[in-house]
């Protein structure tokens, strides 16, 4: 039986003192009116604009000739006006904007003005474009949505056009496995390390050495020649033989006891900590009975900024490349690997500058993931040792949640950083060669890396992708382009 409840009478509220009278006040009608329009943009012509009064201010595009070249000078050099083509496109004046007038050659009038350092709101890159003097446009005050956008842009332009004077290099590791899918040990078919030496064994990994470059295209085919050497010799030893980017294998016992002993060491010197606990952390392994091997995918870095405050340039790269990596990587990484190799904040000081210990060499995978993570890394490294830079890149994570992150690579816990600063990890994204401006592809890497790049790649269990005409040496060709039809990039 449905019933309804009784309705509460209205009570007639009580004075607060009593013997007091409760009087109805009139509300003044000005009181209640609604505040006054935001005042309309002044609208005032190109030739109008007074660059010094306008930096900061949002002008929009209301009107516009067509457009039509225009020849400025006697050589005949001759521009478009970019005209009706930016109707209605909206743009900030930055402060460092400039304005130049440009006659026309032959009228000698209704020249050009070129207006410079106009960024969208958008954040796209700084530029300039050529507006006939009559062109009319509004000029109004950001919003607060827009002033946020103009300053992530104009971070975004900062780091860009800051020089980091960065040669690069890696090391990385790389196991083979046979035909009958057993690790081939590296040394049934390299040599040892030597002088002149770029591919040889490490105990049951292969290793190589590229020849370092401040180019990262250049050091892509450094890259593709010694996995070219490599596998040479690797198919000369087995047609059915391939490198595998699973970085951790446990090798059987009945190996360790037959092997010569120089095979089964470790060859690695003790790394160095830039967390103050670890500085003194000795693992102590037997690699008679430790059956694990594992491979890296260290990343060198020569120049001043590499050389620098090396601990704190570490920990920079651990809370957010390290972190990116987490959830890029997730097919390949363990925590097997990072009890004892590659933990956070591992690196060392050969001469040339800095070694990145903290990777696995993933990123093998592709070449679309070489770029993305040399890209970033060198990145970091410029925002980490430029004070104007890291002051402005605010990044928040906690030591232990970071390094609790890569040391047990915790993909949730990787999603959840990036997600708390997703602002500062746009900025970074942005800072790729062609993202820029990109909404489509500034999404296809948060996809990228959110989803894992295994999701990306045809087999991620095989070294590909690296033939010497292949168009992912240059990350603006790989970002964001893919086989429609199988969503894979190689």
């Amino acid at each position: 039986m449905n019933t309804v409840a009784p309705r509460k009478r209205a009570v007639a509220k009580k004075p607060l003192v009593p013997g007091a009278v409760i009087k109805k006040v009139a509300i003044p009608k000005s009181s209640l009116a609604k505040p006054p329009p935001a005042p309309e943009p002044k609208v005032l012509t190109i030739a109008d604009l007074d660059i010094s009064k306008v930096a900061g201010k949002v002008i929009t595009i209301e009107e516009a000739a067509k457009q039509e070249r225009i020849t400025i000078n006697g050589y005949g050099d001759s521009y478009y006006n970019d005209g009706d083509t930016v109707k209605g496109r909206t743009f900030i004046i930055t402060p460092g904007g400039r304005r130049q007038t440009y006659p026309n050659y032959n009228t000698k009038k209704d020249g050009l003005i070129t207006l410079g350092y106009l960024n969208t709101l958008q954040g796209t890159n700084s530029g300039s474009s050529f507006f006939k003097p009559d062109t009319k446009v509004s000029v109004r005050d950001m919003t607060p949505t827009e002033a946020q956008r103009y300053q992530t842009a104009a971070l975004i332009t900062q780091i860009r056009n800051t020089q980091h004077g960065l040669t690069s290099g890696a090391d990385p590791e790389v196991f083979a496995v046979g035909g009958d899918g057993r690790v081939l040990p590296a040394f049934e078919f390299l040599g040892a390390k030597g002088k002149g030496v770029l591919e040889y064994w490490d105990g049951y990994q292969a290793e190589f050495s590229p020849t370092a470059e401040s180019c990262l295209q250049s050091l892509g085919y450094r890259i593709h020649e010694c996995l070219y050497r490599m596998r040479a010799l690797l198919f000369a030893k087995d047609p059915k033989a391939k490198l595998t980017t699973l970085n951790t294998f446990d090798i059987p016992m009945e190996r360790l006891e037959k092997d010569d002993p120089k095979f089964v060491k470790f060859g690695c010197s003790p790394s160095l900590s830039a967390y103050s606990d670890e500085l003194n952390r000795v693992v102590e392994i037997d690699p008679f009975t430790y059956q694990t091997r594992c491979a890296g995918g260290h990343l060198h870095f020569g120049g001043t900024y590499a050389r620098k405050d090396q601990a704190d340039t570490v920990q920079w790269l651990d809370k957010t490349l390290g972190v990116i990596s987490v959830a890029l990587f997730r097919f390949w990484d363990t925590p097997q690997r990072r009890e004892s190799y590659g933990r956070a904040g591992e690196y060392r000081t050969p001469p040339h500058g800095l070694e990145y210990r903290v990777l696995s060499n993933a990123w093998l995978a592709s070449p679309t993931l070489y770029f993305f993570v040399f890209e970033l890394a060198r990145t970091i490294i410029k925002i980490a040792r430029t004070p104007a830079l890291r002051e402005q890149f605010k990044w928040d994570a906690t030591e232990s949640e970071v390094r609790d992150c890569i040391n047990y690579c915790d993909v949730d816990l990787a999603l959840k950083i990036l997600k708390r600063n997703e602002v500062m990890r746009d900025v970074l994204y942005s800072t790729l060669p062609n993202v820029l401006g990109n909404d489509t592809k500034l999404q296809w890497v948060r996809d990228f890396v959110e989803t894992g790049a295994h999701e990306y790649l045809t087999n991620p269990r095989e070294v590909r992708g690296w033939s010497s005409n292949n168009a992912n040496y240059e990350l603006r060709y790989a970002i964001g382009q893919y086989n429609t039809t199988t969503n894979k990039i190689s």
